[in-house]
């Protein structure tokens, strides 16, 4: 373990070092800076696993000292060193996200040692929860099947994914609150108390049930239940899996069957009537057991198919109830820590910490419309609309809508060789375009910096080009960044999945234009978009 002491006290950083190693600590090297600049030049060239910083600092007092590490380095653990007298602003430190502080007048080897061990657990911990949410956030709005989660002991429903409104006609509203009977037909008997009996008694159930739809209609679902941890209670797990298709299938599969054997019967009898009609009945009987021979391996392979379908599902609630076990745990934790947060502050800082939750939701549905955005282009369910776009307006707006995101961080300019410029395209399929060019301009640029964007009509081709002095791109990574889910080697501490850039060259193919990039390491990138007048062929050929 590597420690970094910001500190301007050398007595008081040799007092804490000498008990941090005395305590026999597992740790490599503890080394020392007395400036927050020096500090940062470090943290820079080499990897830390833990942060010791006092707040006052002959560059930097107080509070905003905690906030310009946590800001630059957020996800090295940091523990904050004070004073009695700095106390208060210590405890704020925590809440902003230290995890712990040191009273100076209170130290020893056990305290010391004891708060490092906590850090570096807090941070795994908080680690291990951001992605785990993450994870079961995307299974759970993406599942193709319908999700319902519900108490273990009253029955009453907690959440349904996206797919119980496709299936169901319910939405998440209808539902939360009500009892999981109303989701069976009243003539179920499954309904009332198999479900949660079956489930407690044995840890999952997998049957066949007829269920409910909003509209009364009856809807067959393979239902598979499942008891998992819930904070500190336990839920069950519902999810069920439209059996329309299946049963249709197996219910053709017993026609053909019966079909087949009563042919073969009657084609018996009347092989017995005539010597003449052997040969043609026996080719004929030949024929119909090798239909039936087909269809019953049919069968066969579908029975195997579902046991492997049940298989895989038993396995993801296995996983599901593992994976998550001590990431709900943090999150009741979390929330009784939020709680108190409200409580102790006033409200301007508790806004603050709204807004950044609600930017965080923001930053998941991107990414879920993205990732939908990308299933329609794959399915080629993403038609032109094509109209009479005014193009510098429109990405007028854009830069509206966007520096407004970003909170005005960046100066974006933009430059065009004509007041107005009108060009028939796909307003959407532009709007996804510069949209993901622009954000991940800013994203990846430091604040302050300037994006340019271009514009220009030349011989009915439309060229749009967006740059940056950002982190730029290295030169061996330029040929995959249109790839999906690809992200540069330098792009770790920066919060993305890789999927913008590939709605962006989908969405021109589907334009029939092109884009190329050009980026130096560390000094900036430019992307090129060439579109091509495409309205008098598109119009013609209607």
């Amino acid at each position: 373990m590597k420690i970094l002491m910001i500190e301007d006290n050398k007595g008081d950083f040799f007092l804490i070092k000498n008990m941090i190693e005395e305590y026999g600590n597992d740790i490599a090297n503890i080394h020392n800076s007395h400036k927050l600049s020096s500090a940062f030049s470090i943290l820079e060239k080499e990897k830390y696993d833990l942060i010791i910083l006092d707040l006052g600092l002959p560059d930097s007092t107080g509070i905003d000292t905690f906030n310009k590490v946590h800001a630059k380095f957020p996800d090295i653990p940091i523990i904050v060193l004070s004073g009695r007298e700095d106390e208060m602003l210590a405890t704020l430190a925590v809440r902003k996200g230290a995890q712990d502080y040191l009273d100076k007048n209170s130290l020893n080897p056990q305290v010391i040692n004891r708060s490092i061990r906590y850090a570096i657990e807090r941070k795994q911990a908080e680690d291990a929860l951001r992605q785990s949410e993450d994870k079961f956030k995307v299974i759970f709005s993406e599942s193709l099947d319908v999700i319902i989660i519900i108490d273990s002991y009253t029955g009453l429903i907690y959440n349904t994914n996206p797919a119980c409104y496709q299936y169901l006609g319910y939405r998440i509203k209808d539902l939360i609150g009500k009892h999981y009977s109303a989701l069976f037909p009243k003539n179920n008997i499954f309904n009332r108390t198999d479900l949660l009996s079956k489930v407690i008694i044995n840890g999952s159930v997998f049957e066949s049930q007829d269920f409910l739809r909003r509209d009364k209609t009856i809807i067959p679902m393979d239902v598979s239940a499942t008891l998992i941890p819930w904070g500190k209670t336990k839920a069950i797990l519902l999810s069920l899996r439209d059996a329309t298709e299946r049963k249709h299938i197996e219910s053709t599969l017993s026609s053909l069957n019966r079909d087949l054997e009563q042919r073969v019967l009657e084609r018996t009898a009347q092989l017995e009537a005539t010597m003449y009609e052997l040969k043609s009945e026996i080719s004929f009987r030949k024929i119909a057991e090798e239909q039936l021979l087909n269809a019953k391996n049919e069968i066969t392979k579908a029975w195997e198919r579902e046991k492997e379908l049940n298989e895989l599902k038993s396995r993801f609630v296995s996983m599901v109830s593992h994976e998550y076990r001590t990431p709900l745990s943090v999150i009741s934790s979390s929330a009784e820590f939020l709680e108190s947060f409200q409580k102790d502050s006033d409200a301007t800082k508790f806004s603050k910490h709204i807004r950044k939750i609600i930017q965080a939701v923001q930053t998941m549905t991107n990414l879920l419309e993205n990732v939908l955005t990308i299933e329609k282009i794959n399915s080629k369910n993403l038609p032109l609309k094509l109209e009479a776009v005014e193009i510098v307006g429109f990405v007028h707006e854009l830069i509206e809508v966007c520096s407004f995101t970003d909170g005005f961080r960046h100066n974006i300019v933009l430059k065009s060789n004509a007041e107005k410029i009108y060009f028939v395209s796909d307003s959407n399929l532009l709007h996804l375009i510069l949209n993901n060019l622009i954000t991940n301009a800013q994203k990846y640029s430091s604040q302050d910096s300037t994006i340019t964007i271009g514009i220009e009509l030349s011989n009915s081709i439309l060229s749009i080009s967006v740059s940056d002095n950002g982190i730029g791109i290295k030169s061996e990574e330029l040929t995959h960044i249109f790839e999906p889910f690809h992200r540069g080697e330098n792009t770790d501490n920066i919060q993305g999945f890789g999927v913008g850039l590939n709605i962006v060259k989908n969405c021109i193919d589907s334009l029939n234009g092109k884009i190329t990039a050009s980026s130096i390491h560390g000094q900036g990138t430019t992307f090129l978009i060439s579109l091509p007048d495409i309205a008098l062929n598109h119009f013609s050929s209607n």
